[in-house]
């Protein structure tokens, strides 16, 4: 056996170190630069990061109003694509006014779009298991 690390456990490292960046970034466009803030955004408590793509990240997260657990989608700030973060803002709203005019069992529910200092946020119906691209490997 060899002492190098498996490609696959390097991705999930960056993968982490990624997520706990953006949760940094986020707790420093919300409260500064202190570290000792719960990290929010809303009335939403972020939890453990569940996937990315190009424009979004989405995090387990808590409501602590209706207590239950959710998926929140949000915007990266300074993504790549060559959209501004506005621009990115108002896909997003549209992401989630699409999804919301849907009833289907197969797509998630949302509860609410809205905004928390520079965020949009998308709060929606959290699915427990796997990712699809767990699934398929």
């Amino acid at each position: 056996m060899s002492d190098r690390p498996r490609a696959d456990t390097l991705h999930e490292t960056v993968d982490d170190l990624e997520a706990e960046g953006l949760r940094a970034e986020v707790r420093r466009r919300l409260f500064g630069a202190t570290e000792y803030a719960p990290v929010r955004v809303g009335r939403y408590v972020l939890h453990e990061p569940l996937g990315r793509g190009g424009m979004g990240v989405v995090h387990a997260a808590h409501d602590p109003d209706l207590d239950r657990r959710v998926a929140l989608k949000l915007v990266r700030p300074g993504a790549p694509g060559g959209l501004d973060d506005e621009a990115r803002a108002r896909r997003l709203v549209r992401e989630a006014q699409s999804i919301a005019r849907l009833s289907h069992p197969n797509v998630v529910t949302v509860y609410e779009v809205g905004r928390a200092g520079d965020s949009v946020f998308i709060a929606m119906e959290l699915i427990e298991g796997l990712t699809l691209g767990r699934w398929c490997r």
